[in-house]
């Protein structure tokens, strides 16, 4: 029995019908992945995140792990399959938050500034990191006061150490800024703490180290608009 062929809407459908099943096969072995930003907005499903945030953007690192960042007028929200984290945000200006070392980002600490004023053309980060240090009897320490360390150690000489960086914003998405300083480890060895969020937040007794950072925004005429400022807590009088 001869068949009959395909007319020219047989042959579209069956197209189509083929690219689905194609794509779908595709899509099946590369994990079922998702859009970044409808990932995000199941995360806060989950964590019953209201109102939902604007997407910000995404970071990776080199092994391929991700941070999704999303911004909503109370939280700067970050977060990945393995950790949901919500930043407090002040009021309705720009904000400033390192991403928390529980993401463990391979490549180093990264910074993020989101809710940037309109017409921001660029932001610029200034990084101070400070700490007392000494070793002695082939042991060593640091921390943000020299009182403490003398504690300790009382005939020890603590050595004032502190690095500052500056560096250029790379743009996210709906006005956010990634920073990735680089911090020596000889002048800050406890450069981790810089994405410690306790440290923000005054959960040490004794802040390991003093970090401050600014982020400042400019539009293209290099004038500035805006800016967002972070910087530890004070140590808890004991």
């Amino acid at each position: 029995m001869k068949r009959g062929k395909l007319g020219r809407r047989g042959r579209i459908f069956r197209n189509f019908l083929l690219a689905g099943v194609l794509g779908a096969l595709i899509w099946a072995c590369a994990g079922w992945p998702v859009p970044a930003r409808w990932e995000l907005r199941r995360l806060e499903r989950e964590a019953f995140l209201s109102p939902h945030s604007q997407f910000q953007g995404s970071i990776q690192d080199s092994w391929g792990d991700e941070v999704l960042i999303g911004l909503t007028p109370r939280w700067l929200v970050m977060g990945s399959s393995e950790e949901f984290r919500l930043w407090p945000r002040e009021g309705d200006g720009p904000v400033l938050a390192p991403v928390p070392e529980e993401f463990t980002l391979r490549g180093g600490i990264r910074v993020v500034a989101a809710g940037a004023p309109q017409g921001t053309a660029s932001a610029r980060l200034t990084l101070e990191v400070s700490h007392w240090y000494a070793s002695f009897g082939g042991r060593s320490s640091y921390s943000s006061q020299r009182e403490d360390i003398l504690d300790g150690w009382p005939d020890s000489s603590p050595e004032y150490r502190a690095q500052t960086v500056t560096l250029e914003g790379e743009p996210m998405e709906e006005g956010a800024f990634l920073f990735v300083p680089e911090l020596e480890e000889r002048l800050v060895p406890g450069r981790e703490f810089v994405a410690d969020w306790g440290l923000y937040h005054g959960f040490h007794w004794i802040p390991p180290i003093n970090c401050r950072m600014t982020a400042v925004f400019y539009d293209e005429a290099g004038r500035e608009l805006d800016r967002a400022e972070l910087q530890n807590a004070e140590a808890w009088e004991r």
